[in-house]
C-alpha cells in the first residue's frame, strides 16, 4: 500500500512539473519550432548596455567604434564615454567593474581619444585586464598612426613580453627615416640607442 501511495506522489509530482514547464513555455514556442525559445535575458546594467560589446577585447584587435555623426560625433562619443566611466565606478564588484572599465576602454580607443582610454584602463584593477587595455590603446592608436599615444600606452603595460610586443609593433610601423627628431624622441632612440 506504501509503495501504491508513494508511487501516486511521484506521478502527481511528475505531472505537476510537466504542466509547470509547459505553461512557462507555452507563450514562447513558434508554430514552426517543436523546442521551445529560451527565455529572454535580463537587460544588463546602463553601463553596459550604452554601447555594444566588443567581441574581440582578449586578442587586443579593435575595430574602431562609429561616431553617432560625422561633425560633433567624437566629441559627443567623448562626453558619452566619461558619462559611462563615472557610473562604472560606482560598481561593486571588481570583476564587472573590470569589464565596463575594459569595454570602455576599447571605445575610447576606438573613438581616437586615447588619453581618456589610458586614465580608464589606469582604473582597471586586474592586472592582465590591464595590460590588455594598455595594448588595445596601441592597437588602435597605430592604425590612426599616433605614435605618441601608441608608446605612452605600451610604456604603461606591466608584462615585458606584452610590453616588449607592443614596442616592436610599433618600431616596425614606423617609416624607414626614423632619423626624424620626432619618431626618434617618442621611440626612445635619441643618439642613436
Amino acid at each position: 500500500m506504501r509503495i501504491v501511495i508513494i508511487s501516486l506522489g511521484v506521478v502527481i509530482i511528475a505531472g505537476l512539473l510537466a504542466v509547470a514547464v509547459q505553461h512557462e513555455y507555452s507563450g514562447t514556442k513558434t508554430a514552426s519550432s517543436p523546442v521551445p525559445a529560451p527565455k529572454r535575458q535580463t537587460a544588463r546594467a546602463p553601463v553596459a548596455a550604452a554601447l555594444p560589446s566588443l567581441s574581440k577585447t582578449a586578442s587586443g584587435d579593435l575595430e574602431p567604434a562609429q561616431a553617432t555623426s560625422p561633425a560633433g560625433g567624437a566629441a559627443e562619443k567623448g562626453r558619452e564615454i566619461v558619462a559611462l566611466y563615472e557610473t562604472a565606478r560606482k560598481i561593486s564588484s571588481a570583476v564587472e567593474r573590470d569589464k565596463e572599465y575594459a569595454n570602455l576602454v576599447g571605445y575610447a580607443a576606438g573613438a581616437g581619444d586615447f588619453e581618456l582610454a589610458i586614465e580608464i584602463a589606469d582604473s582597471i584593477s586586474a592586472v592582465g585586464e590591464r595590460d590588455n587595455g594598455y595594448a588595445k590603446i596601441v592597437h588602435q592608436a597605430m592604425t590612426v598612426g599616433d605614435l605618441g599615444a601608441a608608446d605612452k600606452a605600451a610604456e604603461k603595460i606591466s608584462s615585458v613580453i606584452l610590453r616588449d610586443e607592443q614596442f616592436e609593433k610599433i618600431a616596425a610601423s614606423c617609416p624607414s627615416n626614423t632619423t626624424t627628431a620626432g619618431t626618434a624622441a617618442v621611440l626612445g632612440l635619441e643618439n642613436g640607442k
